[in-house]
């Protein structure tokens, strides 16, 4: 699976820069990619390669550690309980000895040797909403339009609110053999909400460039047509998982098309074409199936005269012959 870049809600690319800042204390060179994700996710990150001592600023704020024999656990225990500061840890060696150790002295997480963007990112969110909370900081998620790349994973906090409003929003959940499964697309006009951080493992993927409204639950609930963008949503949800359930697999293929159809149809001489790129793997990962086993049905469709393909490369599209609208959008 190829890597993909993280950004966290807010971002560079929303109106203001997060007023919280982000201290990583130790030797963090080797996470240097991470680190610079943070920043570009919007973080006022700070690096800090002397004494944890010095943070003495009343403000809230998140330290990483780096974990050593060194690390001054006890000084971060103190200054957590004297000011608003909340901290998580970088285990490098993944030593037991060490996570308990830090778990002991207050820290609110302990990141393994390998751990990804993903991660750091989730757990500085969570971090930063729990101090939000606690300190009645209002920095949370505002009216703003975000500017998000191709490829990049979308991390949003637990109350905000998304809306597509130019591109494709991929859904997918990551199982435990890092197999990555296609939950369906969200296009303009489309509503998603903040997943609690469980082992669900969902996440949302640029699956084109996209720009997407950014709302706090309490702003979202004051517009009289939320409770349509829910309902779509829901029928969407519903609409997927009973195509995944077909019994069989060429079923599941034209089944999904069709529902994609209904979101991204462009009428076409030959039938309605569906105006965003689907690679077989991504089809096969949504029907179960390999991609091989895939490319076959498709080339049977194919002769079948239910299915055609129009363009090529990135610019390849599905053409259904012949097809039915229904109101699952």
């Amino acid at each position: 699976m190829s890597r993909q870049r993280s950004q966290a809600i807010p971002s560079t690319h929303a109106e203001t820069t997060l007023t919280i800042p982000v201290v990583f204390s130790g030797a963090w060179a080797e996470a240097s990619d991470h680190i610079v994700s943070v920043f570009d996710a919007g973080y006022d990150v700070r690096m800090e390669h002397r004494s944890v001592g010095r943070l003495t600023d009343a403000r809230p704020m998140i330290v990483g550690m780096r974990l050593d024999e060194d690390a001054p656990l006890g000084v971060l225990q103190r200054l957590a309980h004297q000011s608003a500061l909340s901290w998580f840890a970088w285990n490098r060696d993944d030593s037991p000895h060490l996570a308990l150790q830090a778990y002991q002295a207050g820290a609110q997480a302990v990141l393994p040797s390998s751990f990804t963007t993903d991660i750091l990112l989730a757990t500085i969110s969570r971090l930063r909403s729990s101090l939000e909370r606690e300190h009645g900081i209002s920095d949370g998620p505002a009216r703003r339009h975000q500017r998000f790349d191709r490829g990049q994973v979308v991390i949003p906090e637990q109350n905000a609110v998304l809306e597509v409003q130019e591109g494709v929003l991929a859904v997918t959940v990551i199982h435990e053999d890092g197999a990555e499964v296609l939950l369906g697309l969200c296009g303009p006009g489309q509503m998603l909400v903040g997943h609690p951080e469980d082992s669900c493992s969902i996440r949302l993927v640029t699956h084109t460039d996209a720009t997407l409204r950014v709302r706090s639950w309490d702003d979202a609930l004051q517009d009289i047509e939320l409770p349509q963008h829910l309902r779509a949503r829901l029928q969407q949800m519903e609409a997927w998982a009973a195509m995944q359930a077909r019994p069989h697999l060429d079923q599941r293929i034209m089944g999904l098309l069709s529902l994609l159809a209904e979101q991204f149809g462009v009428e076409h001489a030959d039938g309605m074409m569906i105006d965003v790129r689907i690679t077989h793997q991504q089809l096969a990962s949504a029907v179960g199936a390999t991609r091989t086993t895939v490319t076959r049905l498709l080339r049977d469709l194919k002769r079948s005269r239910q299915l055609a393909t129009v363009g090529s490369g990135s610019s390849e599209r599905f053409l259904l012959l012949d097809w039915e609208p229904h109101q699952h959008e």
